[in-house]
């Protein structure tokens, strides 16, 4: 077993009203098996997505359910904070324990062969020669989650 050289970096993703917020910070290996494991006991100085995970673990007795696991390049432009990001070879899993090593054995594809997800965010409108560039009259405009994708597939196709 090869163990993953990564930092791991936890996300809280919040939406109220019609905007969205993110809080992180990274995660020891110890904090992360005590939330595998479900010990994690809280600590004064936890930065604030991880005093925010907390909170939901114990009040709705969340748990893990899935690994989502992915290839992104990632491009950025100081005009109106542009992010550019393309996810591919995605897939899932639920072999939790296997969490930290370097390529999941056990992963279900989430698209078709070379399907990816091509994202766009920005704040207030999008730079004109950026839509533009994008517009090739055969990308489709959707909402995507891969979290919540990844639950109806295995639905569909238990594990």
């Amino acid at each position: 077993m090869t163990i993953r050289k990564i930092a791991i970096r936890l996300e809280v993703k919040q939406k109220l009203k019609d905007r969205n917020y993110k809080e992180s910070c990274y995660l020891t290996i110890a904090q992360f098996e005590a939330i595998m494991n479900r010990t994690l006991r809280h600590d004064k100085i936890f930065p604030k997505a991880l005093n925010l995970l907390y909170l939901e673990l114990y009040t709705r007795f969340l748990a893990p359910s899935v690994i989502v696991e992915y290839e992104r390049s990632a491009y950025t432009h100081q005009t109106n904070n542009v992010r550019v990001t393309f996810d591919r070879n995605i897939s899932f899993s639920y072999e939790f324990d296997k969490f930290l090593e370097d390529k999941l054995p056990k992963s279900t594809p989430l698209l078709p062969p070379n399907k990816h997800i091509f994202e766009i965010k920005y704040d207030g409108a999008l730079p004109e020669f950026i839509a533009q560039a994008i517009e090739t009259g055969q990308l489709e405009r959707t909402t995507f989650s891969k979290f919540y994708v990844s639950h109806l597939r295995a639905e569909r196709d238990p594990p």
